[in-house]
């Protein structure tokens, strides 16, 4: 659905329609991850995982992917970012940051056991040409059991990663680290205390950069 913001930020939505995907060959599911990210006046990226195989197969090898549009999101054409069929692992959930000079770079979770998704690690793949391709994922963070990635890009060029994670040996909290070179590391995890043993497993995170007030 397209939708335009008019006067008072009212916000209008047209008619819904079916978008049509090129290119498409997994012959499993496809599930959306993450927020669609706008890189350019009409190109979108929308961060996804499908099952290149059979999706009831042990194992199953979830694949990373993009769906790309370049006219506002009326057509999407698809990109692998991580297979996990070539590579042996599950790529699952994912999000992205774009940097004010194009680059963007991807963080994706990689999942050891699909029957029970809380294991696994954060990893990271870049793309310098508007999500065309993507680096094959390399590992920038293991926290044992991490959730869906949540990514702030800082006005500095920090990034931010919050999640799921094992803190100095709490399980299922709410932690986050800062990258200072567009991923490629990130600080020690900091455990933000409202999760965790009689608080509740962390499930989905959620986060937004506001304007300091003056």
């Amino acid at each position: 659905m397209l939708g335009t913001i008019g006067t008072g930020d009212a916000i209008s939505w047209g008619t819904q329609s079916n978008v049509s995907y090129s290119n498409s060959s997994w012959p499993g599911s496809c599930w959306s991850s993450g927020p669609v990210v706008q890189f350019a006046d009409h190109i979108l990226l929308w961060p996804a995982y499908c099952s290149l195989t059979d999706p009831f197969a042990q194992p199953p090898y979830l694949s990373s992917f993009v769906m790309r549009s370049t006219d506002g999101g009326m057509t999407w054409i698809q990109i692998i970012v991580g297979s996990g069929v070539k590579d042996g692992r599950n790529y699952d959930e994912s999000a992205i940051a774009v940097w004010p000079n194009g680059l963007m770079v991807m963080i994706l979770r990689q999942t050891i056991d699909v029957s029970y998704d809380i294991y696994g690690s954060y990893w990271r793949s870049q793309s310098t040409d508007s999500g065309v391709t993507w680096s094959a994922p390399k590992q920038v963070v293991n926290v044992s059991d991490v959730s869906r990635p949540t990514l702030a890009l800082l006005r500095s060029g920090g990034l931010v990663l919050m999640g799921r994670a094992e803190i100095a040996g709490v399980e299922g909290t709410t932690g986050f680290g800062t990258s200072w070179d567009e991923g490629q590391t990130f600080t020690q995890f900091s455990d933000l205390g409202v999760s965790g043993p009689g608080l509740g497993w962390d499930q989905y995170d959620a986060m937004s950069i506001l304007p300091m007030a003056r």
